[in-house]
């Protein structure tokens, strides 16, 4: 039990190093964070590697000036080396274009001790919100999801794509 207590205070530990590499925009923290082989579901696409999800992640920053990704409640369970997680996200972005907004969603992380260390294995995000923070924005449905931690859903089509989410930024400016 004490090995588990310690093992969910290094995977919490992992989001705060993931929170923070997100408001730095550091690119080297961001990758530090996940396995070599991870997989990062999310935006309609399967994106594997290390190297590849930050690639992918450099893009998304890119109209971003500066966002607080505040993971709001994590329910962790420890078997062994690996553990699930499902995690509670709002983000608070300011874009490049000046205009603030909110993102709101939900991780369901697979994580895994590599070098020493808890990262994430394999994330599947559900984005639930985008838009202006009077929440007047787009909502989308969360994916069935099971008792926590267990998530059923890594074969449920990832929705909605980056392209959608991208035509809709365009509709409210």
């Amino acid at each position: 039990m004490l090995k588990d207590i310690g093992a969910k205070l290094a995977i919490q530990e992992l989001h705060g190093l993931y929170t923070d590499a997100f408001y730095r925009k550091s690119e080297e923290d961001y990758r530090d964070c996940w396995a070599s082989d991870g997989e990062w579901i999310a935006f309609g696409r399967s994106t594997k590697g290390r190297e590849t999800i930050v690639e992918f992640w450099r893009t998304l920053m890119k109209d971003r000036h500066n966002i607080l990704h505040s993971p709001v409640a994590s329910i962790i369970e420890v078997r062994g080396e690996k553990a699930l997680g499902r995690i509670y996200v709002t983000e608070s972005v300011r874009a490049t274009d000046g205009k603030p907004r909110i993102v709101m969603g939900i991780y369901h992380d697979e994580y895994k001790v590599e070098d020493g260390r808890w990262r994430f294995a394999r994330r599947w995000w559900n984005l639930t919100y985008l838009g202006p923070p009077d929440f007047s924005g787009r909502y989308w449905d969360a994916v069935p999801m099971g008792r926590p931690p267990v998530f059923e859903g890594w074969d449920t089509p990832n929705k909605p794509t980056l392209e959608e989410v991208a035509a809709y930024v365009q509709s409210f400016g």
